[in-house]
């Protein structure tokens, strides 16, 4: 893709990039199947999943499905920067662990483990000053 050249405004100005063909397709897919990250649902989910009184049991999937969206959004964030803490580093393990569990079937172990979810979710929206500050010291 010789000739080709795109100009990226990022945090540290402008560059200039002369990416592969497979590098493009590749983060057009990415592009394609990204979604924002709703801060307001997230605290809304977190409410929800942390209260003292635990979610109706016809909420339980709806709020599984979208606490893992959220958890591996989160832990992308905070690997996009090259020095991570410890901290971050087990939070992100964490987090793989618990998206790859399989939700129990009984009531009162999926609400533990969507506190769980919850727990780690707040965990890492904690550390995304960090990371933002991160990356903006690394620009």
């Amino acid at each position: 893709m010789s000739g080709k050249v795109i100009v990226v405004c990022g945090i540290g100005g402008l560059s200039r990039l002369e990416p592969e063909a497979s590098t493009l397709l590749r983060v057009l897919h990415g592009l394609r199947g990204w979604d924002p990250l709703d801060g307001h649902q997230v605290l809304e989910d977190l409410a929800n999943v942390l209260d003292s009184q635990a979610p109706e049991e016809h909420e339980l999937d709806e709020l599984d499905r979208r606490l893992r969206v959220t958890v591996r959004q989160l832990a992308n964030i905070a690997l996009a920067t090259d020095q991570q803490q410890q901290s971050v580093a087990e939070l992100i393990e964490w987090a793989h662990l618990l998206c790859s569990e399989v939700r129990p079937g009984g009531y009162w172990q999926a609400v533990g483990q969507l506190r769980r979810l919850g727990w780690l979710t707040s965990a890492l929206l904690e550390q995304l000053p960090k990371v933002a500050a991160q990356l903006e010291s690394a620009a």
